[in-house]
């Protein structure tokens, strides 16, 4: 059974979620970057600013639905990271990985890209239906030249993973593995499409 901590969107903290002095920290999950794909290469300074979300989203605490109206949370449970920054750094990973890039940074880094990615955490949770849990990952991207101050593109990217339970660990490995698939998307959508290329021509 999926153990959820409801009512929890007044923005409390994680330490909040183990109560006062009395209960053990909460067990940390962390997200996986994408494993090297052969993609194209594009040869610019790509900057992956940090995604903006909804407070409920803005968190380090594992989200669950189980209705489309609710939205709760894994009880002992928490990312190593707010949700926004962990997958900034695990998108960046991601690209490092398949080297499909001249250079990849994170925004936090003050260098200046090429250009920019900017990300909208639209969905990122857990969701319950007459017993069936399935992880869905839902994220609008922006690609911006960074010199001209103009969007070049941009597109939404949605990846849903079912889960072989409805345990905590399921459901972040599920997790887990759709966000690898919605890294896998981005990366492609900026190679094999070129849209960058056509922009600079």
């Amino acid at each position: 059974m999926i153990l959820v901590l409801s009512g929890g969107l007044t923005g409390c903290t994680v330490a909040s979620l183990v109560g006062a002095n009395s209960e053990p920290p909460p067990v940390t999950y962390d997200l996986s970057a994408a494993p090297r794909h052969r993609l194209g290469h594009l040869d610019i300074q790509l900057t992956v600013n940090e995604p903006s979300a909804v407070e409920a989203l803005s968190t380090a605490r594992i989200a669950i639905k189980p209705g489309p109206h609710e939205i709760s949370y894994f009880a002992a449970a928490a990312w190593t990271d707010k949700l926004p920054r962990l997958l900034q750094f695990r998108l960046v990973e991601s690209f490092e990985n398949s080297h499909i890039l001249r250079a990849v940074s994170a925004g936090n880094d003050r260098i200046r890209g090429d250009f920019g990615l900017s990300l909208e955490i639209r969905d990122f949770q857990v969701e319950v239906n007459h017993g069936t849990a399935r992880a869905h990952i839902r994220l609008f991207v922006k690609l911006v030249d960074e010199d001209k101050g103009a969007l070049v593109s941009s597109r939404e990217f949605s990846a849903t993973v079912r889960a072989v339970s409805d345990s905590t660990v399921a459901g972040v490995e599920a997790l887990k593995n759709a966000f690898s698939a919605i890294s896998i998307k981005i990366m492609r959508w900026l190679t094999s499409r070129r849209i960058i290329v056509a922009d600079a021509g």
